[in-house]
């Protein structure tokens, strides 16, 4: 079941970005982690998947004029490969408008460069307008742009 998060689901869902952000048995997380889950909050629409009443998986998007910027997609590690974020992603498609969806992912991920392009996404080069001023401040130089078209 996918629902809306808000603010009380904060550490249910930094409890399953830390379980999908596992390395090598060790949490891969950034500093302020906690505010960048609350800053996702405030500034996305961000969706939860519910399996028998526990948070397993969020998707967060924001549309910045004739965009949609998908800024978080995490799966906790038991339930990846059970179609979960295809249904998040499937769900997220369902509330934007006909436009064109970015994501990036960091080079390290491998796998979610493969999950992304097998969903449709190509990689981008160049960005223009206020697409390019929202990557420049948030984007690190260590990770790929990734462009869907969504059709109608």
């Amino acid at each position: 079941m996918i629902q809306k998060s808000e603010q009380k689901d904060i550490h249910h869902l930094l409890a399953c970005y830390d379980d999908a952000n596992m390395l090598f048995d060790q949490v891969y997380r950034a500093d302020g982690t906690e505010e960048i889950i609350e800053s996702l909050l405030n500034q996305n629409d961000v969706y939860h998947f519910i399996v028998q009443g526990e948070i397993v998986a969020f998707i967060g998007f924001s549309e910045i004029n004739d965009y949609t910027v998908l800024n978080a997609l995490y799966v906790k590690r038991q339930y990846q490969g059970k179609k979960i974020s295809d249904q998040l992603l499937d769900y997220m498609e369902g509330k934007i408008k006909c436009k064109q969806i970015f994501v990036t992912y960091l080079n390290m991920a491998l796998w979610a460069g493969k999950y992304y392009k097998k969903k449709g996404f190509v990689e981008v080069e160049d960005l223009e307008g206020s697409l390019k001023a929202y990557y420049d401040s948030k984007v690190r130089p260590y990770s790929t742009t990734l462009i869907k078209e969504v059709e109608c």
